[in-house]
């Protein structure tokens, strides 16, 4: 491990080590459920962090989009904390891998990481937990994180309201050279 370290508001430990020779800084998110203290933590990774080969996983407590929201309430987004969560995104080249799916290609268990552990019209299920990736290297994560069928899965769980997600990791050694013949 190289570095690492807390943001100010405890919502995110940065960890910046080597995997196969090459830099790869991961960030553990478990963000507060309270709009403006996301908000300071978008805000603080976006100024505080360097344009690296990023990685963000973990409890983001926070909807991006209408399909990652079932129940009957609606959807509502804080506008400040949508512009600092956009602003963060842009800045550090981020995406969600299995974005591009949808409910509809997952087992509806699967797409959704959190519960509110009710049924029937008083059931919610939101899509908080996650993983982004940094656009800045696409051939580094294209050879270390497995694309087929998803880069990241939703685990099923039973002891608890939030669903596991786990990398699909290849094993096999990235070359720092090529040769050819």
């Amino acid at each position: 491990m190289v570095s690492w370290g807390v943001d100010p508001s405890n919502q995110a430990v940065w960890t910046l080590f080597e995997l196969h020779g090459k830099p790869f800084d991961l960030i553990n998110i478990y963000a507060s459920n309270d709009a403006h203290d996301r908000r300071s933590l978008w805000s603080w990774l976006a100024f505080s962090l360097p344009l690296a080969t990023w990685v963000l996983c973990g409890d983001f407590n926070m909807v991006e989009k209408f399909v990652d929201k079932q129940s009957h309430n609606p959807f509502y987004w804080n506008l400040g904390e949508k512009e600092a969560w956009f602003f963060l995104k842009n800045k550090l080249t981020l995406y969600d891998p299995n974005s591009t799916f949808s409910p509809a290609n997952f087992q509806e268990s699967h797409w959704f990481t959190w519960s509110n552990l009710q049924a029937g019209n008083n059931q919610v299920l939101k899509r908080l937990d996650r993983a982004m990736l940094s656009k800045l290297d696409s051939f580094y994560f294209e050879n270390l994180i497995s694309q087929s069928p998803h880069v990241y899965v939703v685990l099923d769980t039973t002891l608890s309201n939030h669903a596991p997600i786990m990398f699909n990791i290849k094993y096999n050694h990235i070359p720092k050279r090529i040769f050819k013949p």
